[in-house]
């Protein structure tokens, strides 16, 4: 009997932290960082280089600053972001420009899911830069057209 009941803890210690961890109620999601913010100047470029994987979880304008809220996995080493437009502009009313979010994860296989924003000055992208000209901006990877009026 003695010998049962020995055996039970020595299970018990073995489980504990297992039942512990897995019996958590948080979820990855909750013990992330804080998101981080990076400010970048979008480029007009005819060359696209190739792009890492990443999602865009949000897009909001604010005068001529573009704020792109973008998810990857990585976490082992830093990554770089750019934004490039296309040199066509559409002879549409108004104006449309093709732009992408290039992202370079430098190597990095590692899998954490992480966060930033993207703090992008837009300025180049402008169809003309005149306070209060119009230019229509498709972000590749989004939805929905972003219309930018220059200021």
């Amino acid at each position: 009997m003695r010998f049962q009941t020995m055996q039970s803890i020595v299970i018990l210690s073995i489980l504990m932290p297992v039942i512990m961890c897995c019996g958590s109620s948080k979820t990855a999601h909750d013990n992330q960082e804080p998101i981080k913010q990076r400010s970048i100047v979008a480029q007009i470029s005819k060359v696209e280089p190739p792009s890492d994987a990443l999602t865009i979880e949000k897009v909001e304008l604010n005068g001529n600053i573009l704020s792109v809220h973008v998810s990857y996995g990585g976490g082992c080493a830093s990554h770089d972001f750019t934004c490039m437009g296309s040199k066509a502009i559409s002879k549409s009313i108004p104006p449309q420009r093709s732009i992408r979010l290039i992202h370079s994860a430098n190597g990095d296989q590692c899998k954490k899911f992480c966060k930033e924003e993207l703090l992008i000055d837009i300025k180049a992208l402008a169809f003309k830069q005149v306070a209060g000209n119009e230019t229509i901006l498709n972000l590749d990877g989004w939805k929905e057209p972003i219309r930018y009026i220059y200021q």
